[in-house]
């Protein structure tokens, strides 16, 4: 993924912001879904496109994920899977009509969170039933209706496991070879299925040594 790509999309996205803050009537902000699989940049594309519309005058808004805010535990991957979807849909909610802002950024929203239950389905945790549930919950049109973009970014295992410092290699429940190939089989399955159910659905594999810079985005029409 190189940052062109990442320009070309964004300034699509800038145009559809421009357009909702023109329109008459009651004003909603743009909701975009940031997220992938193990050091892929999610974090580094949210600054990117948070400093992006900043600087094209917007008010943006961003949140952090789950892992870093709820407080149970990992030790019960199923409860903790659930209470993180509680914080991913709670704000969703709130921000799908906060008129503060005219752009919020999710880093994990709804799709990420469809992945994990793919995930701890293929890890035994749950059975095919409890997958099913979560999945018709969590991908009914009035849930995934409210993002208007995700942005869904990719590493394979090798290269996501070169990009981690080797002390957490050495000591990290998900960054070994085995657990990274099924988390990027479970994020790749997840894309394919419910990539679709999503307004726009953007898939950047981010593997490699041209993985994308930290530089501003540029406004094309600047």
């Amino acid at each position: 993924m190189s940052t062109p790509d990442i320009e070309v999309d964004a300034n699509r996205l800038l145009k559809k912001v421009r357009r909702a803050r023109g329109a008459p009537g009651k004003k909603r902000p743009i909701l975009v879904e940031v997220c992938g699989t193990s050091k892929s940049g999610k974090s580094t594309i949210r600054e990117m496109l948070y400093t992006f519309f900043r600087r094209a005058g917007f008010s943006v808004h961003t949140l952090p994920e789950a892992a870093g805010t709820i407080e149970v535990g990992r030790k019960n991957q199923y409860f903790y899977t659930l209470r993180a979807g509680a914080y991913n849909l709670s704000n969703l909610l709130d921000r799908a009509e906060d008129p503060r802002y005219d752009i919020v950024i999710f880093e994990r929203s709804i799709f990420d969170h469809l992945c994990w239950w793919t995930l701890i389905h293929k890890e035994g945790l749950i059975d095919d039933k409890t997958l099913l549930k979560m999945q018709a919950f969590y991908s009914q049109p009035g849930i995934t209706d409210l993002l208007d973009a995700v942005v869904f970014l990719t590493c394979d295992p090798e290269t996501a496991l070169k990009r981690e410092p080797t002390l957490v290699q050495k000591t990290g429940a998900r960054m070994n070879p085995k657990t990274q190939l099924v988390l990027t089989e479970a994020f790749m399955e997840t894309a394919r299925v419910f990539g679709p159910s999503f307004k726009t659905f953007r898939h950047f594999d981010n593997s490699g040594d041209d993985h994308v810079e930290r530089h501003p985005v540029r406004s094309l029409d600047s």
